[in-house]
């Protein structure tokens, strides 16, 4: 790096003439240089010091007799003849000695082009400036990767098929639907009540695609006032509206451009939007509020509701075209008593989660605690067994296991039941098998062998149908 003091007047800095001529600085520049700059002092073309301030002489412990008149000190010069014979400045050089370390400028002082001699600057006085410096610059790097991680991150997505927990055959056959559906661009609507994983399967979709290293863009419908979704999804020029950003936004289809766009709860949509949320999955192109100009944009379109599609169709609460637009590859999420054989698995997925994040000691499920939750309807479907159980984990004091009495009233009084609905039949006989299999278990001291030649059966069998039930093999508490 060059840099020079360069093209000083008559009357501000006179010509060197050695240490016991006229002075280097005239008084102006002395007060400066002795007042409002740090550690600093001047030599002559021949190397001799002219002036040091008092800070440079408080760093070094050195009295102006020991220094002014004298060739710079031997653990200084390095530097000074090159930036004196080719007048260019050394900027950042390193100083260390036993007692200190700093960081010196030397910058070439010249007049009418011509070198007259140099300056030197210290930076830092102290190895604890140094250090603060450095500490204030790593802080600095750090906020500013953590901010970049975090706008990546609200960009893609964070899920995949294996935090999709359960190895049911019913949620085995929706995950390869899934991937089947991630090795096109159609678009897909996914369907399920509240609670069963439908933005998990949208993240997933993405993340199995081609797109997935491009832009996962969510948008809950619901969650947008009526008169901003149109600038949120399409965004906005400047000055558009009333409160509109000086520089205008982008909206969410331009973020989602080469990526994924994840429409939740896309029966919310009001019927003025959803005209024009067809046009731009029609054309493929996007007008931001205000504009004049549309933007060509490609993405993926996955939507999801939990509502009743064809009754919203037949109540006009969604448009037909747009319907049959969003409808190409159609997933239906299995709610979770459709598939409770998979309950203890999430069970001990959502205990590992709680003692890893929030540091509390990893809690077990009894098995009649088990057998509770599988009998519950679960309206919530699994979000409300996550909440279940993470309660009951951080409620229980003095003891490791959860029992049936750390579970909810609620939970309890509904055991008895199950619901009635098509697979009543189908659910009471299997109810009724996994109660027995649990009391021949128990009379057997949950030997395997022994309870299987009791019932006629392989043991392999027996432990086919143990797996399936979900059952713990350990005496129940």
């Amino acid at each position: 790096m060059q840099s020079s003091i360069s093209d000083f007047k008559d009357s501000d800095f006179q010509d060197f003439r050695g240490p016991n001529n006229s002075s280097l600085l005239s008084e102006k520049f002395r007060k400066i240089f002795e007042d409002a700059l740090g550690a600093l002092f001047v030599v002559n073309t021949e190397g001799i010091v002219e002036y040091a301030n008092k800070k440079y002489l408080e760093i070094f412990r050195l009295s102006s007799e020991n220094v002014v008149g004298k060739p710079v000190p031997e653990d200084c010069r390095e530097g000074f003849d090159y930036v004196l014979k080719t007048g260019e400045s050394i900027i950042g050089q390193i100083f260390k000695s036993s007692r200190r370390m700093t960081i010196i400028n030397k910058i070439a002082i010249k007049k009418d082009q011509k070198i007259i001699g140099a300056v030197g600057i210290a930076l830092f006085d102290k190895l604890e400036e140094l250090e603060e410096l450095k500490k204030k610059i790593s802080d600095l790097e750090r906020k500013i990767t953590d901010y970049k991680r975090r706008l990546d991150g609200s960009l893609s997505s964070k899920y995949t098929l294996k935090d999709i927990i359960g190895d049911s055959e019913l949620l085995g056959e929706t995950k390869e639907l899934a991937v089947n559906a991630s090795e096109t661009s159609l678009p897909v609507l996914i369907l399920g009540e509240s609670g069963t994983g439908k933005e998990l399967f949208a993240h997933s979709i993405h993340h199995e695609s081609d797109r997935r290293d491009e832009s996962f863009v969510r948008v809950n419908c619901a969650a947008i006032p009526k008169d901003l979704i149109e600038a949120e999804l399409f965004g906005y020029e400047p000055g558009a509206f009333t409160g509109a950003g000086r520089k205008g936004k982008a909206g969410k289809f331009e973020l989602a451009h080469n990526g994924t766009i994840f429409l939740d709860e896309i029966c919310e949509m009001p019927l003025e939007m959803q005209s024009k949320l067809l046009r731009v999955i029609q054309e493929k192109e996007v007008e931001r509020v205000g504009g004049k100009e549309s933007k060509n944009v490609d993405f993926r379109l996955i939507t999801a509701t939990n509502r009743d599609v064809n009754r919203m169709l037949n109540e006009g609460k969604i448009r037909e075209d747009l319907y049959y637009r969003i409808n190409v590859i159609r997933l239906p999420i299995p709610p979770l008593r459709k598939r409770r054989e998979d309950i203890p698995l999430c069970v001990d997925y959502f205990l590992d989660r709680l003692s890893e994040e929030q540091g509390v000691k990893r809690r077990t499920m009894s098995q009649n605690a088990l057998v509770e939750l599988r009998a519950y309807d679960w309206p919530g479907n699994v979000r409300e067994l996550k909440n279940i159980v993470e309660l009951a984990a951080i409620s229980i004091k003095e003891d490791d296991v959860i029992k049936v009495n750390d579970l909810p009233q609620f939970v309890r009084m509904d055991s008895n039941k199950l619901p009635i609905d098509h697979d009543f039949l189908r659910n009471v006989r299997q109810d009724a098998e996994r109660r027995a299999i649990e009391e021949l278990l128990r009379k057997t001291e949950y030997c395997v062998s022994t309870a299987a030649g009791m019932i006629g059966m392989h043991r392999t069998g027996l432990y086919r149908k143990i797996k399936g039930y979900g059952i713990d093999l350990r005496r129940a508490i």
